[in-house]
């Protein structure tokens, strides 16, 4: 679980926060950090044979 907490600055990121803004950003944020930071498995070598 992550909580984020910041202070809102105007009318513009109040409605933000009201329309599901801040949730859907920090969301997609959290899983392309989960993506980049994952191991990656080794491709086998092309025109390697598959046993």
């Amino acid at each position: 679980m992550l909580r984020l907490e910041y202070d809102r600055e105007g009318l513009v990121e109040t409605d933000g926060v009201k329309l599901g803004f801040v949730k859907r950003q920090a969301t997609g944020d959290l899983k392309r950090y989960k993506q980049s930071s994952e191991p990656v498995a080794p491709r086998p070598a092309a025109g390697a044979a598959s046993s």
